[in-house]
């Protein structure tokens, strides 16, 4: 029974590449999560060993129990990987060593600083009193023209 465990174990953790949780698992993941973090209270004994197996009390006994924990593992790994990732970056956009800003070869479409050519907006800058009326009263006569 004891080698059986090891050999499920093994095959979880070969089979984990990725921190999605194992197909045993998957069905149940929230609620074994919200279990180890003392969210939900468990009910039943098997709860209650389940609890106790990820506190590090008691050997896990069940092959969920196993993947669980595996999958904790790898998973408390992941998100290490990422905030060091993360903090690295962030010190390296400190220090000016970030990735070179490169300007996008084509520009963006609907911008300053390319507008499209059938574009009603011309970009220009703000006019006089007189245009900002004449603006004003097209568009509220534009608002309250029948749609249909």
């Amino acid at each position: 029974m004891w080698v059986d465990s090891l050999v499920d174990v093994r095959e979880i953790e070969l089979s984990m590449t990725s921190t999605e949780p194992p197909k045993l698992i998957a069905p149940y993941i929230k609620a074994l999560q919200e279990l180890d973090r003392g969210v939900r209270i468990p009910r039943t004994a098997a709860q209650v060993h389940f609890v106790e197996a990820c506190r590090g009390g008691a050997q896990p006994a069940t092959a969920y129990e196993r993947a669980y924990l595996v999958w904790r593992v790898q998973e408390q790994r992941r998100v290490k990987l990422e905030l060091e990732e993360q903090a690295h970056r962030k010190d390296q956009r400190r220090r000016g060593q970030g990735e070179p800003s490169v300007a996008p070869s084509d520009p963006v479409s609907g911008r300053w600083s390319d507008p499209k050519p059938y574009a009603r907006f011309v970009p220009e800058p703000l006019g006089s009193r007189e245009d900002f009326k004449r603006d004003r009263a097209a568009n509220f006569a534009t608002s309250r023209r029948n749609k249909l």
